[in-house]
């Protein structure tokens, strides 16, 4: 007995100095997929539903939160290697590329009370199945009064959603800074006697512990700087570019991907495929084709930092426990990574019948003007600050949206043929505008001016 005793204690002692223990945790299999899936997930829904996004990032906050904090608590009681605490830094980082590079392509941002009412109108006029009836006409002169009314209302909901959605991404990013900060400054860890052997991916290249000292040491801070660095830039970049970047299309060829491209009867996957290929802006387009190259630059960088993950845990010697898939703490975190594949299916599947009436709607506009055609031209980059907002309450429009795509804004001078009527209802001027023709969509919106803009 006391010899089996004593050889357990011995084979304990020497698993322990050779290699890391595990922590399922923090690093285990389900941790891992519940990281890369969300990432993804919170990608595509801003892609494909960008209204559905906020709650996703919500999610991705809770999970890098939960992880962070998980940690932080291990730190304090030193139960926590080197190992696992370069991967941290490196799975909140990657939490935060995901989350902060498309953060901006929301259209949240830049939306104004009447217009943020419009896209609701037409959101549910769009979804709703009796806008099938071809001779129906939706008078939104009621809108136009509604958003005068109650404009403060309506500014505070959106407000409120731009306040949540601030709030996931700071917090994210203070979480990431908070753990580089505790690496930076606190050097202790647990496992001593295998921290010197412990091999770091940094910068795509392996580095043994032990080695990091004398002139090589440079190399930690600047991991360290670089990982905040990143993180740091991103948010510039969103409260700087968010209000012109909202919803800005990539298109690389005007509107011909929406304008018949797809086929109404063409796989989904071929209609995706064909979208992200289109979306390439051309060389001439300056302005988009370096927010190309900033997305594509933020994509290169959430591999890097997956690829170094996934490459430090081959080249140490780590206990077998990370890679049995089980607990609370792992299946958990799968299913708070799964929360957006809801939303996620429910557009990829409204895909198709947009698509349909996309196309009912182009060809009544084509039949209501057929000496002309349909002229589209995108929207361009405009902020919040002296952006005059343009009629964006038809259902055409919102069918862009809601696919991510470039929203129409605008028809050709030619085919400005409309009636213009000014009623004055108590102390508000409202100007109706009606197109001609009786099939496209919703053909009445309401521009308002203040009764001191009207000139009688």
């Amino acid at each position: 007995m006391n010899i089996t005793l004593a050889v357990n204690l011995a084979d304990k002692t020497l698993v322990a100095l050779s290699c890391i223990n595990g922590n399922p945790d923090l690093s285990g299999i389900g941790v891992r997929l519940a990281l890369y899936i969300q990432s993804a997930m919170n990608t595509l829904l801003v892609i494909v539903s960008p209204r559905d996004s906020v709650p996703s990032a919500w999610a991705g906050t809770l999970l890098t939160g939960s992880l962070v904090i998980a940690a932080i608590v291990q730190k304090a009681k030193h139960t926590i290697t080197l190992h696992h605490a370069i991967l941290i830094m490196n799975f909140a980082t990657l939490s935060c590329i995901s989350s902060l590079a498309v953060a901006p392509m929301l259209p949240i941002w830049r939306l104004r009370p009447g217009e943020y009412y419009r896209r609701e109108l037409a959101r549910h006029a769009l979804t709703d199945e009796n806008d099938l009836h071809e001779d129906e006409h939706i008078n939104v002169l009621e809108s136009g009064i509604y958003v005068n009314k109650h404009k403060r209302k309506i500014l505070a909901a959106q407000n409120r959603e731009r306040v949540v959605l601030s709030l996931a991404l700071l917090t994210q990013v203070v979480l990431q800074w908070a753990w580089g900060i505790i690496l930076f400054v606190s050097p202790v860890y647990s496992q001593k006697e295998c921290s010197g052997d412990t091999m770091l991916v940094l910068f795509l290249r392996p580095f043994q512990a032990g080695t990091i000292k004398g002139p090589k040491f440079v190399v930690w801070p600047l991991w360290l700087l670089f990982s905040l660095g990143i993180t740091l830039w991103l948010t510039i970049i969103l409260a700087l570019s968010s209000p012109n970047r909202a919803h800005d299309s990539l298109t690389r060829r005007s509107t011909r991907s929406l304008s018949g491209g797809n086929s109404s009867s063409t796989p989904i996957y071929k209609q995706l495929v064909k979208s992200a290929w289109l979306a390439i802006p051309s060389w001439n387009d300056r302005s988009k084709l370096l927010i190309f190259i900033g997305n594509t630059l933020s994509f290169a960088l959430w591999c890097l930092y997956l690829a170094s993950s996934e490459w430090q845990r081959v080249l140490n010697h780590i206990d077998d426990g990370e890679n049995d898939f089980g607990g609370f703490g792992q299946v958990t975190a799968i299913f708070l990574a799964l929360a957006p594949l809801w939303s996620l299916c429910v557009a990829l599947y409204k895909y198709p019948s947009l698509r349909r009436r996309q196309e009912r709607h182009r060809r009544r506009a084509m039949t209501a003007h057929p000496e002309e055609g349909v002229s589209q031209h995108l929207d361009e980059s405009r902020g919040l600050l002296g952006h005059s907002p343009q009629p964006s309450g038809t259902a055409e429009s919102f069918e862009m949206s809601e696919m991510g795509s470039p929203e129409l804004l605008e028809s050709s001078p030619k085919l400005s043929r409309q009636r213009t009527t000014s009623r004055r209802i108590g102390n508000t001027s409202v100007h109706v505008v009606t197109l001609p023709g009786s099939d496209t969509g919703l053909l009445n919106w309401v521009q308002e001016y203040e009764p001191s803009d009207v000139r009688h």
